[in-house]
């Protein structure tokens, strides 16, 4: 009874609330239980950052920002495992202005059950000389 309210509630997507009887030994114990649903088809991240150059602008050529996201959710037949549901970034770029850029996306994505995301951002300077990577986290 219990595992039928709780498929209920992920195809509904809707608050649940019932009481129910369990036999435990000799007895029967009443429950209430409720439930409501905490995921969804429907994800996204959101990528906003500035990157400024203090010094040294005449020798950029390039600015290039970076947020990166990876989510993990539930996969395989009736969600048995955990594992990468999406896996993407996005980047937004300037060989124009070289002493700032900045970005302020938002990535949409969809994913069962999504447990658990890391995401992470990043500048790529890249100078007459070469080039090198600023790293938020």
């Amino acid at each position: 009874e219990i595992i039928k309210l709780v498929e209920k509630i992920f195809m509904t997507e809707v608050k649940v609330r019932k009481q129910v009887v369990l036999p435990l030994n000799i007895e029967r114990r009443y429950f209430d239980v409720y439930g409501a649903p905490i995921i969804g088809l429907n994800h996204s991240y959101r990528g906003k950052m500035t990157a400024k150059i203090t010094s040294g602008s005449s020798k950029v050529k390039k600015i290039q920002t970076t947020v990166t996201n990876v989510a993990y959710g539930l996969l395989g037949n009736g969600g048995t495992y955990v594992g990468i549901v999406y896996n993407g970034s996005k980047s937004s770029s300037t060989t124009k202005n070289k002493t700032s850029w900045s970005m302020d996306e938002t990535v949409k994505y969809g994913g069962v059950a999504v447990v658990y995301t890391y995401t992470n951002a990043y500048t790529r300077i890249t100078t007459t000389t070469g080039s090198f990577n600023l790293y938020a986290f």
